[in-house]
């Protein structure tokens, strides 16, 4: 079974109707997203269209199906809107997209798209469009953060345009909540106060650092400023947001020497260059012959995977810690290590080391700051080829 090629053989949408057209005299809005009614969908689809529920054979290839009606302002149903994930074929956040015929010509399958990130916060969405479509093509790659993610060969072979449809910061959840959520996580209850920056806003040492990446994608980067951060900062990519330790931001003689920044936007940038990817490349070896182990208590992981089957964790990573608990005998398991030998830590420290050498800090200083915060042992081997790359 070719799980790409099904994928993209939904039927292409009916040429609009003169009813249609007279439904192009009254524009309808987007009330809200509603429980999804099969029986709409195969009206608008027949009872042959594709669809990645309630049908055996692609109970195992999709998963997180959801899959909504759309309703207007005056309770009328304007279409259906979906998303799910296809793991077999690497593919997130897969948007299915069907607008009902009597309001097709408004723009709404833009706004469908729109809603359904804004109501699930999805950081984006995959979108696959007929190579025929030329309208659909031309109207995708006019949304903001539209980014083409097809080759030529993808699309001799499949016939379709894939785009990767990221949303835009001030789509965003709310910083604030978002924060308060984070500290909470961390388990501080009263949740302290902070301060969030532009870039334009920063202090010049670090503005230096940010104009550096010369990117005009990283406009968006929000930075909050919050006291208890145990480390310098740290980078939550898909929310275009890097953390930075208020004392440490408000160090006069430190500011920042060994560019922890540059580190932070590096990671944002790699989200940005492949977000469908990222997290992937996070657990993707950047060196193949550099494997490190941690000793782990097989208590500590049957507690974790005993957790994550009661609450519905993600299917790859429970039959992880099975296969571990399974294949490995004794009180103590040896677990690979993917943190800091993966892709995206390899694009992060390269840009932060390739700072630190412009701005005249020594190797030396460098591999002295990194063992604050990194194990000789483990990390060691990554460090001393990522910092031969850049210092030779």
């Amino acid at each position: 079974m070719n799980i790409e090629k099904d994928i993209l053989s939904i039927k292409p949408q009916p040429e609009k109707s003169l009813e249609s057209l007279n439904h192009e005299q009254e524009p309808v809005e987007i009330q809200n997203l509603g429980d999804f009614d099969l029986q709409y969908f195969q009206e608008l689809q027949g009872e042959d269209g594709w669809i990645a529920i309630g049908q055996e054979k692609y109970q195992q290839d999709y998963k997180n199906q959801k899959y909504f009606t759309v309703f207007g302002t005056n309770g009328e149903k304007l279409g259906i809107i979906a998303v799910y994930d296809a793991p077999e074929v690497d593919l997130k956040n897969v948007i299915h997209v069907v607008v009902d015929p009597k309001y097709r010509g408004q723009g709404l399958s833009a706004k469908f798209q729109k809603r359904i990130m804004d109501e699930l916060n999805l950081p984006f969405i995959t979108v696959t469009i007929n190579t025929d479509n030329i309208a659909s093509i031309r109207a995708t790659e006019k949304l903001p953060g539209a980014k083409r993610v097809s080759d030529k060969k993808y699309e001799d072979e499949f016939h379709q345009v894939k785009y990767v449809c990221e949303r835009s910061p001030e789509n965003s959840i709310n910083l604030q909540e978002y924060l308060a959520g984070y500290f909470q996580q961390q388990g501080i209850e009263e949740v302290p106060e902070f301060k969030i920056l532009k870039p334009n806003e920063l202090p010049d040492n670090y503005k230096k650092q940010f104009e550096a990446f010369d990117d005009k994608r990283l406009d968006g980067l929000r930075i909050a400023i919050v006291p208890k951060l145990w480390k310098p900062s740290e980078s939550h990519a898909d929310r275009r947001l890097i953390i930075i330790n208020q004392e440490y931001f408000e160090d006069e003689k430190n500011r920042d020497r060994v560019q922890w920044f540059s580190h932070e936007i590096g990671h944002c940038q790699k989200f940005l260059d492949s977000p469908e990817t990222y997290f992937k490349d996070m657990e993707t070896p950047a060196f193949e012959d550099i494997v490190t182990y941690a000793d782990t208590p097989r208590k500590e992981l049957e507690l974790e995977l005993s957790q994550l089957t009661e609450h519905g964790g993600d299917e790859k990573a429970i039959a992880y810690l099975k296969n571990m608990l399974e294949s490995s005998t004794g009180d103590i398991i040896k677990i690979p290590i993917s943190y800091p030998n993966n892709k995206v830590e390899q694009h992060a420290f390269k840009r932060q080391f390739q700072s630190t050498k412009n701005m005249g800090v020594t190797k030396e200083e460098v591999i002295g700051e990194l063992k604050k915060y990194y194990q000789d042992r483990y990390d060691a081997p990554f460090f001393d080829r990522m910092l031969d790359s850049v210092y030779g």
